[in-house]
């Protein structure tokens, strides 16, 4: 081991002590997955005055790369713990709600890579079934810069009469801090939304058979999105569709990342619709998901 990784090794441990407080006992460097696991749970809460402003300052230092004391006292002051962590030989900074202000606020991971092309944001990962492991995965085995996911259930109440915990629909949460955070600080990176969609309750005969619907929001695709359908299609994903020239529902268009994004000018978000057969496939087979970074990569450039 040579003393520049074992400095920082030690600074991490010592930056993870300060973190983490009671929460962990002992300092050490803990796996992701597992950090991923503790991040559930909680109800939602409105945010605090100037805390919205607050959180997208502090993700727009973390995306440049921030890692001292000073930033890790001021998530903790947000009710966040900044932590070192790995998974396998690679190492990982995770942002998650401390075990006792669990206010809905969501899960994030960052990683110190060159290509910052493609972030990943996973904002129903309980109701959308497998789409937050999905997203951890490919996170993991890809190059993402950043990613996120909510912790907090969509619907608190069981019912979708009660919206105060979806984080793509409404506008001030800590969600929609990171999205503006990300135009900010990485403006050319597509930040991709991974959902998922049951073919039963489509009203359209194209939604019935769809694998995957792709879409930005917009009433008119972009290019790279047909040219994602076609790679995609090549790649043997069964029915892929693109909104609104293949399939008229589940275009995004009221979602709030996508409204942000195209407001600022930005042509930098992706929604990707994945059906439930698929991502059981998804959730399991690495060669898939391989195949499936490989045309984001390929188209979104």
């Amino acid at each position: 081991m040579t003393l520049t990784l074992f400095f920082s090794l030690v600074a991490a441990l010592f930056l993870n002590t300060i973190a983490l407080g009671s929460d962990m006992k002992i300092p050490e460097r803990p796996e992701v997955e597992s950090l991923y696991n503790m991040s559930a749970g909680g109800d939602c809460a409105e945010l605090k005055e100037g805390e919205f402003e607050k959180a997208q300052e502090l993700f727009a230092r973390t995306l440049r790369g921030e890692t001292g004391t000073e930033i890790v006292s001021a998530w903790s002051a947000l009710g966040f713990n900044l932590i070192h962590a790995h998974s396998d030989d690679s190492n990982f900074l995770v942002l998650m709600e401390k075990k006792n202000e669990k206010r809905g606020r969501g899960f994030y991971l960052f990683r110190d890579i060159t290509e910052k092309k493609r972030c990943l944001i996973m904002p129903h990962r309980f109701t959308d079934e497998a789409t937050g492991k999905i997203g951890l995965n490919m996170f993991l085995e890809g190059k993402f810069p950043a990613a996120a996911w909510n912790t907090a259930r969509r619907y608190p109440k069981g019912e979708p009469t009660n919206m105060t915990c979806d984080l793509a629909r409404l506008p001030r949460t800590y969600l929609t801090a990171f999205t503006k955070a990300l135009a900010e600080t990485l403006p050319d990176a597509y930040q991709i939304q991974i959902h998922g969609f049951q073919t039963g309750k489509r009203r359209s005969q194209a939604g019935e058979s769809a694998d995957i619907i792709i879409s930005a929001g917009d009433d008119k695709p972009r290019s790279e999105l047909l040219e994602l359908r076609k790679c995609l299609t090549d790649g043997h994903f069964g029915k892929v569709r693109v909104y609104p020239v293949d399939i008229n529902e589940l275009g995004a268009t009221e979602n709030i990342s996508g409204q942000l994004l195209r407001n600022i000018g930005r042509k930098t978000f992706v929604h990707i619709e994945i059906s439930h057969e698929l991502r059981q496939q998804f959730k399991v087979n690495q060669n898939l998901r391989k195949i499936f970074m490989k045309c984001l990569d390929g188209t979104l450039r």
